[in-house]
């Protein structure tokens, strides 16, 4: 009988350590075909599958197109995603995005008949470039024009805008900072994430907020988070949305959280998760934004 409890012991744990690996995104889980990458470099026209799964968010999907965006221009080819409504990201491009964004990047809920798709996930447009070419001077060219393209793609639709601008105006009398804290698949805290880089721990936010003289607004992935930090910080921290759902892959709706990356987005300082997309996502357009407003000035 002990002999039993010992083998099922070792196979539930066996289990659980395959279930945590397939849950953790690492680059080798996504490379892409060599067969694929040989194809998309004989054909004239590309059809690119955004895949869901555990990196197939929002926040990755957008930054796998901009760089087939930018690399299809450098190269004179013709590009269109295919972007489906699934559990990990449960909403339609054409529902989120300005209505020109969705002609110019020719994106479908399926593949046309006919056609050849290839499925596709988190690339930026360095590790994409390095798939076609050597050349770290083409590679660098490319990086450098980035920021272009995200600025030209990251268009929400009116809107979505219009609610994170309303939210704005009538939560915070002037300036405020900002917080996203990736509570799922233990991003904060015991992880070093999938890099393997330095872990980071959730005190580390609560002092953020508690040495904030501004209020923070707060963006997080589960209500018990949300429910905590309002019950210590009351009307110092301020929260988009109660579109909530536990049960389901994604809390919040896609288009709750891009209200929250817009709202982010104008807070004079971020605090970001690391290795969360969602934080990158936020960053990057942040950065853009103030290098944007200096080459104006």
């Amino acid at each position: 009988m002990v002999l039993i409890l010992v083998i099922i012991s070792f196979l539930l744990i066996v289990l659980i350590i395959l279930l945590m690996k397939k849950e953790i995104h690492n680059e080798e889980e996504f490379q892409m075909d060599p067969k694929d990458i040989q194809y998309l470099k004989e054909s004239r026209e590309w059809f690119i599958t955004l895949v869901g799964g555990f990196s197939g968010g929002f926040s990755n999907r957008v930054r796998t197109m901009v760089a087939y965006k930018l690399l299809s221009d450098y190269l004179h080819k013709k590009v269109s995603f295919i972007w489906k409504n699934d559990v990990y990201c449960q909403c339609n491009f054409k529902d989120i995005f300005n209505t020109e964004l969705v002609k110019e990047y020719k994106v479908y809920d399926q593949c046309p008949k006919g056609k050849k798709d290839i499925p596709c996930n988190v690339d930026s447009i360095h590790s994409l470039s390095t798939k076609f070419t050597k050349d770290e001077t083409v590679i660098n060219k490319l990086k450098n024009k980035e920021g272009e393209y995200w600025l030209k793609l990251f268009i929400p639709n009116r809107s979505i805008i219009e609610k994170s601008r309303h939210f704005i105006s009538m939560n915070f009398k002037g300036d405020f900072n900002a917080v996203h804290i990736r509570m799922k698949n233990e991003f904060v805290e015991n992880t070093k994430g999938s890099t393997g880089g330095k872990t980071q721990n959730y005190k580390e936010f609560e002092d953020f907020i508690e040495k904030s003289k501004l209020p923070v607004f707060c963006t997080t992935d589960t209500l018990a988070k949300r429910k905590e930090l309002e019950k210590k910080f009351g009307t110092k921290v301020k929260f988009y949305g109660d579109n909530w759902d536990e049960n389901s892959y994604r809390a919040s709706t896609v288009e709750d959280a891009i209200c929250c990356i817009l709202i982010c987005i104008q807070a004079d300082n971020f605090k970001g998760t690391f290795y969360s997309s969602f934080s990158g996502l936020i960053s990057t357009l942040r950065r853009l934004k103030k290098s944007n407003v200096q080459s104006k000035n």
